[in-house]
């Protein structure tokens, strides 16, 4: 009898050892490091909005009293001579621009993958995927309801040359980031600045470069590659901006006082959410995969490392240059059955 259920032990014990020595599917969660994204810095990006009539924002109907703000020899007749002149210029101008600057990395990257170990030929194939954040200071100026103090005919002049509304318009600037309208939804996690999120699919197949010992494989240094997709929130640009704030233009009737009181917290914030809320067209690349895996044995639990090197197939983002080709490094538990 006693014999009998050493037997029985020992068989069970050899199953369980084979069952996870030979594991054929698996997952794993892992923290990653993504070295694949940056972006330069661009100020005073203007903003289009051709709906906005230069010779609006210099009127007695939208600015009350501009008389009492014009040098001697200049009136506003004269003045609106002197725009319909140089029109082309301020056609081309706007008095609404954007900042974007100091991109960086966030410590937020993480993923799992789900793995089938034993492949014909090829060894592994598995399924993984990365969420990583990024921020940056967006900003955006905007023109208020008033004019410039002690203005001058000089000012005047290059305003209508060069079309910077600096010269005659006081100007405001806005952050747009999570810590300005208080979403703290995100801010837990340590985003407070103008985010950027990354989402990542990569299917990989896998070969065993080395698999030691050579039946229970409980250390492999691995390598293979498979196609790559990247899904991204946008950047802020003047582009996704002018979208944005279309509707208010003209709901205002293309009234510039109309527009630089709407340009508030609730129609900027609108930005930013849509910055959390909208995703870009996904772009489609490839990846190469060099890793280690290591499972003790009888336990289901192991441990993995590996590092892609991301190649895609056109920009990450069509609007701005973000770059994409890098390195992307995992490291994390995985459980076999």
């Amino acid at each position: 009898m006693k014999m009998r259920n050493s037997i029985m032990v020992s068989v069970v014990i050899s199953l369980l050892w084979a069952g996870s020595t030979f594991a054929i599917v698996g997952a794993g969660f892992h923290w990653g490091f993504d070295f694949t994204l940056k972006m330069d810095d661009k100020f005073d990006d203007r903003l289009a909005l051709k709906q906005l009539v230069p010779l609006q924002l210099i009127d007695t109907a939208s600015i009350p009293d501009l008389g009492n703000y014009l040098p001697s020899g200049i009136t506003v007749d004269s003045l609106h001579s002197l725009m319909t002149e140089h029109l082309s210029i301020l056609e081309a101008s706007s008095p609404f621009s954007l900042t974007r600057k100091d991109w960086s990395r966030s410590v937020i990257n993480f993923g799992g993958k789900i793995f089938i170990d034993v492949i014909p030929v090829l060894d592994a194939i598995e399924l993984s995927f990365n969420i990583g954040a990024w921020e940056y200071d967006a900003s955006l100026k905007y023109p208020t309801d008033s004019i410039q103090p002690n203005i001058t005919v000089e000012d005047i002049n290059e305003f209508v040359q060069s079309g910077d509304y600096e010269k005659i318009l006081v100007m405001a600037e806005m952050p747009l980031t999570l810590e300005e309208f208080g979403l703290s939804y995100l801010k837990m996690f340590g985003l407070s600045k103008t985010p950027y999120v990354k989402m990542q699919f990569d299917l990989s197949v896998r070969k065993n470069i080395i698999a030691v010992p050579k039946k229970m494989k409980i250390f492999k240094l691995y390598a293979g590659g498979g196609p790559s997709l990247h899904l991204g929130t946008p950047v802020v640009t003047p582009a996704f901006v002018e979208k944005v704030i279309a509707s208010t233009v003209e709901s205002a009737g293309n009234n510039i006082t109309t527009l630089s009181s709407g340009m508030t917290e609730p129609l900027l914030k609108e930005v930013v959410n849509k910055l959390i809320e909208d995703s870009k067209t996904p772009t489609f690349g490839m990846h190469i995969i060099v890793g280690t895996m290591i499972k003790p044995p009888v336990i289901p639990v192991g441990f993995y490392a590996d590092a892609k090197f991301m190649i895609p197939f056109g920009e990450i983002d069509r609007d701005v240059e973000l770059g994409g080709v890098g390195f992307l490094i995992n490291a994390g538990i995985s459980l076999s059955l």
